[in-house]
């Protein structure tokens, strides 16, 4: 077909071709070199996110740990020295302590012998339990990060059912002042709040070694999640952020029905296996090739943290979908396929316009003067007309020469 075209059009499909194949050659390769700068910078971006975080929770989390062995050590140096401690003085050692912290929602001394105590008559009736079951001092700051807030609540009836107390009495050590238990994250109410959070806690023995007591902090997740998901921190849309333990277990993610289930229950792309090894191996990587939650293609950032003595380990994880990370892209492709189609239509008008005017137009005039030069010559017409020469270029010449 293309044969059997005029050498006008043969020319001005030949430019549109080349200039079409060089258009598409050089955005290919502008495309291939900007994905991958672009991908590289998310997820350069997505890793200061994840250690950002991490440096974050970490440091929080450590500041319970300090408090919580800084408590420890002192009550039970003073149950050490002395068969009973005065109710009030322990009661505002706990309180002042507490007010120091920046995070933590409540502080507890649980005593499963409050025989240690003298003078507990003064003490607040929120102390002891409904059943008169359970002694535990319990506070609230209503002011977190702020001095004063400081308030007591009841104690419930359940409250020595807590999972930590039976892991701290199980495990504890008379002597071990280093060794910090952690709870697992879990729904907890206290005074009829209910929260997601960790326990923190160490054991207290009296001066014969025995273990009477756990001491320690309440974490809420509530508010540090609200700043972790804050939609205004959000680098690419549709990109996740969550924290979860070294089991899996998510504490803070922006699907509240993913908190407390296991990355594998949430997940069951067969990339979420890497993300949970890495996570239980504590290690930190980038998945180039992760599939999140709602099955988006991503770059994941895993940043793996431990809390003082190694007493918890946590990851955060950042995600980066990769149609939001090419987003710009995609349209940085659409306006220079755009400006490209622009640039051809005037390349080719003007190269179409050319090669009629110059060729187009006079190839015809050249084409009937020798088919009425071989006329004559063959004796089929007495008459040769002449061709007007405007033209001195090579096909000018050509009409001199018919």
């Amino acid at each position: 077909m293309f044969k059997s075209l005029n050498i006008g059009l043969k020319l001005v499909l030949s430019v549109a071709i080349s200039i079409i194949t060089g258009i598409a050659i050089l955005v290919t390769i502008f495309s291939i070199q900007v994905a991958s700068n672009m991908e590289n910078e998310a997820k350069n971006s997505i890793s200061l996110s994840s250690k950002n975080y991490s440096s974050l929770m970490q440091g929080i989390l450590n500041e319970e740990v300090v408090l919580t062995k800084g408590m420890a050590t002192a009550l039970n140096e003073m149950f050490s020295k002395n068969d009973q401690v005065d109710a009030t003085l322990i009661e505002s050692l706990l309180k002042n302590t507490f007010d120091s912290s920046g995070y933590a929602a409540y502080a507890f001394l649980y005593l499963k012998d409050p025989s240690v105590l003298s003078d507990t008559q003064a003490l607040d009736s929120n102390f002891k339990s409904s059943n008169g079951k359970t002694f535990a001092m319990i506070f609230f700051d209503e002011t977190t990060g702020k001095a004063g807030g400081i308030r007591s609540i009841k104690v419930s009836n359940n409250f020595s059912q807590l999972n930590i107390f039976q892991k701290i009495e199980q495990n504890a050590k008379y002597g071990d002042l280093d060794t910090l238990f952690v709870g697992a994250p879990s729904k907890l109410n206290y005074d009829g709040h209910d929260f997601l959070g960790i326990n923190l806690g160490m054991p207290i023995f009296n001066n014969k070694g025995k273990f009477v007591g756990v001491v320690g902090y309440t974490f809420d997740f509530l508010e540090i999640s609200q700043e972790i998901l804050d939609p205004k921190l959000d680098t690419y849309e549709g990109g996740l952020r969550f924290l979860v333990t070294d089991q899996g277990v998510i504490t803070i993610h922006k699907n509240n029905d993913a908190i407390l289930k296991t990355i594998s229950e949430v997940n069951k792309d067969p990339s979420a296996k890497l993300l949970t090894e890495t996570i239980k191996k504590h290690e930190d990587i980038i998945i180039n090739n992760y599939i999140d939650s709602n099955g988006i293609p991503s770059f994941a950032s895993i940043e793996s943290f431990s809390t003082l003595g190694d007493s918890s380990h946590w990851s955060i994880v950042v995600t980066a979908p990769k149609k939001s990370v090419l987003q710009p892209l995609y349209k940085l492709q659409f306006i220079l396929i755009i400006i490209a189609l622009v640039i051809v239509v005037i390349i080719l008008a003007i190269v179409y316009f050319c090669v009629n005017k110059i060729v187009g137009a006079r190839i015809p005039i050249i084409l009937h003067s020798l088919q009425n030069f071989f006329k004559f010559l063959n004796h089929e017409t007495k008459e040769v007309q002449t061709i007007k020469i405007k033209a001195d270029d090579e096909l000018g010449r050509m009409g001199k020469i018919i």
